[in-house]
């Protein structure tokens, strides 16, 4: 299984509103307030209350979170690498994201003459009709997307040029792709040093506050394994399933209110041991990055 069949590139596109509009004027009245240069800064203009866009951002937000956590990066146009096997489940996530999206852009432009009415006297001289498009022209401003486009394959690369510049060319190709699929490949491994290496420091810090999100992003970023290892590691898979059976033993309430127990130091040691645990198995197979 070559990786152009065992996975694809996906981006997440989305358009929005911004509700925010540059005021040239305003802009030199506040300069010329502060005895400033006129290029000393800008004035940008909320056009609307925040708020009103809330919903719309929710969704945009909780979208842009599947996305990021359910792909690999790579170094290809700002795509991002999806293993084929969770193609279906992502596609089907994404649309609902998409018809929530959508939903709340239609509830937005419905009330948006009703927002209007508000502005004026929120903006009072910084009020300019023009600044606001009309309700057709707002909801074409929004759109939520993806665009899957194959890995390109150097076998099938087909061109009308001389057989030396295409030779050149494959090679190039085949240094960028094999460097992109270390990039993805890493990803997975950088995610999970990240989340350990998290949880270690704020369970070493005695009496720091934590959410249960600490130990349980662990458990859900290892239960997305194997559907991120397009792959098929080995290793990766062993120490997913290794890190599973560890997280699942933590009692969270206990490591809670271990109070001067040694249950959370015991913890934070154990996830330590984990945590250089990957760092090795990343170094034993790129080195140790600058980062790490």
């Amino acid at each position: 299984m070559t990786l152009s069949t065992s996975a694809m590139l996906v981006s997440l596109r989305i358009s929005q509103w911004s509700a925010r509009k540059y005021d040239r004027s305003a802009s030199k009245q506040v300069c010329e307030l502060n005895e400033a240069s006129l290029d000393a800064g800008n004035f940008n203009k909320q056009l609307i209350d925040k708020a009103d866009l809330k919903q719309i951002q929710r969704v945009v937000n909780s979208a842009r979170n599947y996305h990021y956590q359910n792909t690999l990066a790579w170094d290809h146009d700002g795509a991002d690498l999806l293993p084929a096997k969770h193609y279906a489940t992502y596609v089907r996530e994404i649309g609902a994201y998409k018809d929530e999206f959508y939903q709340a852009v239609d509830n937005f432009v419905d009330t948006y003459p009703e927002i209007l009415t508000h502005v004026i006297n929120n903006l009072k001289g910084l009020y300019n009709s023009k600044d606001y498009p009309t309700q057709a022209e707002l909801r074409k401003k929004f759109s939520m997307e993806i665009v899957v486009t194959p890995i390109p394959d150097v076998g099938d690369f087909r061109v009308d040029l001389s057989q030396k510049d295409a030779d050149t060319i494959k090679e190039e190709l085949t240094m960028r792709l094999a460097a992109a699929n270390q990039v993805a490949a890493q990803d997975i491994y950088m995610r999970l040093y990240t989340a350990y290496a998290k949880a270690v420091v704020v369970l070493q810090t005695p009496g720091k506050i934590f959410r249960n999100s600490l130990i349980l992003n662990i458990l859900e970023l290892a239960n997305k394994i194997p559907d991120l290892n397009f792959q098929n590691d080995p290793a990766l898979h062993t120490l997913s399933q290794s890190i599973i059976k560890d997280i699942r033993k933590v009692d969270i309430e206990e490591l809670r209110n271990s109070g001067d127990s040694t249950y959370r130091e015991d913890t934070a040691n154990d996830l330590q041991f984990t945590m250089e645990s990957i760092e090795l198995a990343y170094a034993d197979k790129w080195g140790i990055p600058d980062d790490l």
